[in-house]
């Protein structure tokens, strides 16, 4: 994945120079839905949606990607500012601390509604059955109201610990990953307003607004772990980046 991700941001996407900062957050979210797409073609042909079986795609899109790049000879240039890199710090900080306080450390179950747990049960048989959930011989699974945004994922982030995470601890990574969407939620929003700032007030309202979203966000997730929403809020924020551009 770092692999295909890297190739990805050397690919040139226009003649101006882009900020590195917005496009590694653009990466990973683009990143989350083509692990859905990757995981509904292997599906199709009925190949187990492994580990193995992603990195070997992975890879050899990332040759290609590379070959492109090194045929043309060109790549997408990048610059960097400094408060930009603090910004992103300040979020990853206040994030962090809200989940701890949610959640405590070690992470320990907090929902409040059992939405979570259900999300869980399907990570969980999409780890064990590598197969999408729409071929799932589990009868207590309502194939048609599971959305594969998540349990795709999560379930690829348990197959990737699995050696060293005892299977009884990973609903720490299934917070853990909770976590993670509600940070890169949070960067998203920053990443969509700065291409839209012109000057440093519009700037600090821009970090004023993330950082209020991250608080609030945060409260009706941890509670009601409505990371489906955040999938959906993460691709709506994507589109309105790229319209910006």
């Amino acid at each position: 994945m770092i692999l295909l991700s890297t190739a990805f941001l050397m690919l040139k996407k226009s003649e101006e120079k882009q900020n590195i900062v917005s496009w590694i957050v653009i990466t990973t979210v683009l990143l989350l839905c083509y692990n859905v797409a990757i995981a509904y073609i292997l599906n199709i042909f009925k190949i187990p949606v492994s580990l193995i079986s992603v990195e070997i795609i992975n890879i050899v899109i990332s040759i290609i990607i590379f070959f492109y790049i090194f045929k043309t000879k060109n790549k997408q240039k990048y610059y960097v500012h400094k408060r930009d890199c603090l910004a992103v710090l300040a979020i990853i900080i206040i994030c962090i601390c809200v989940s701890i306080k949610n959640f405590g450390f070690p992470l320990n179950i907090k929902y409040i509604m059992t939405d979570a747990a259900v999300h869980y049960k399907v990570a969980l048989n999409f780890y064990d059955e590598t197969r999408l959930l729409n071929n799932s011989t589990d009868e207590h699974i309502n194939v048609k109201t599971m959305m594969p945004g998540a349990y795709v994922n999560t379930g690829l982030l348990f197959k990737m610990c699995d050696g060293f995470v005892d299977r009884l601890d990973f609903y720490k990574l299934f917070i853990g990953f909770d976590i993670f969407l509600l940070i890169l939620s949070a960067l998203m929003l920053y990443v969509t307003l700065i291409n839209l700032t012109k000057n440093w007030r519009m700037y600090l309202c821009a970090f004023i607004l993330t950082i209020i979203y991250a608080f609030r966000i945060s409260i009706e997730q941890y509670d009601f772990w409505i990371s489906i929403f955040t999938y959906g809020n993460n691709n709506y924020k994507l589109y309105n980046f790229i319209n910006g551009i």
